[in-house]
This record gives structure tokens, sequence and C-alpha cells, in this order.
């Protein structure tokens, strides 16, 4: 399997649990360590987010230079 997609659903997960724990957090605000619990889920689904927006950009730059080098390999075949 390759590594990028292995990645990507890693980080997927990882931002659903995160999503699940701020909503049980939310569901009981008043118990006791709720803005720890908060804060921490918080921080968990940030950081997701921010590796999954960079998978995603670096998916594309690798795409853009395969195309590219299919391209340059068809204009020396020529």
């Amino acid at each position: 399997m390759d590594i990028i997609t292995v990645t990507h659903s890693r980080l997927k997960a990882s931002l659903d649990e995160a999503v699940f724990d701020i909503n049980s957090v939310l569901e009981l605000p008043a118990e006791e360590g709720s803005n720890r619990r908060f804060s921490n889920a918080l921080q968990k689904y940030t950081q997701a987010a921010t590796q999954l927006e960079t998978l995603d950009r670096l998916q594309k730059e690798i795409a853009k230079s395969n195309d590219q080098q299919e391209e340059t390999g068809e204009t020396k075949a020529e």
C-alpha cells in the first residue's frame, strides 16, 4: 500500500477521533476536567488537520512532477 494513502487514512482517523472527543466534551461541559479534555482534543484536531492539508499539497506536487516527467519523456520519444 502507498505510504501517502496510509498516512492519509491515519490522519483522517485522527480527525474523526478528535471530533468525537470534542463532541463528547460538549455534551457534558460541566464535567470535571472538561476544559483540559476539550483543549487536548482541539489540539489533536488542529495538528491532524494541518498535517492532512500538508499531505494533500504534497500529493498535488508529486502528481504535478510526475505529469511533467511524462511530458518530458513523450517529447524525447518523438
